[in-house]
């Protein structure tokens, strides 16, 4: 993984969009650090509970712990799951296979909070309703 710095100020300001969204995310600090929300099923895991094939095991993706890690010195990390809304005891699950692996993380969630970051292995980059709907289409294919 390619070494890189991350701003540990207490005023983050965060660019991102395009020319035509226009959109930018700009913020001061004083009392928490800003969120990532990061996916776990097949963003954190290679795999999850309705796979084809399933047996209980999870796999980690490669060096999501140490990416992680790294985030975690700059950001509180949020882990979200929709498996949460009808697997009995899965944010337990989720909190066992972090901490073994010790991966950081604040809290785990079933719902979407606030965050300055969405990683999620099904996320379009919204860069125009143009450009989303043939991002959509090339996935449907």
């Amino acid at each position: 993984m390619q070494e890189t710095s991350l701003p540990k100020s207490k005023h983050l300001i965060i660019t991102d969009g395009t020319q035509e969204t226009e959109s930018h995310w700009h913020s001061a600090y004083h009392t928490h650090r800003p969120l990532i929300s990061v996916d776990f099923d097949h963003t954190i895991t290679k795999n999850c509970p309705a796979c084809p094939n399933w047996n209980g095991n999870y796999i980690l993706q490669e060096g999501v712990k140490e990416t992680l890690q790294e985030l975690s010195k700059t950001f509180d990390i949020i882990i979200l799951s929709g498996g949460g809304n009808y697997i009995k005891n899965y944010k337990n699950i989720i909190k066992k296979i972090l901490t073994t692996n010790n991966i950081p993380f604040k809290k785990i969630e079933v719902k979407k909070p606030p965050a300055v970051f969405m990683i999620d292995d099904r996320a379009i980059h919204h860069e125009g309703w143009k450009t989303t709907l043939h991002k959509i289409k090339q996935r449907m294919k």
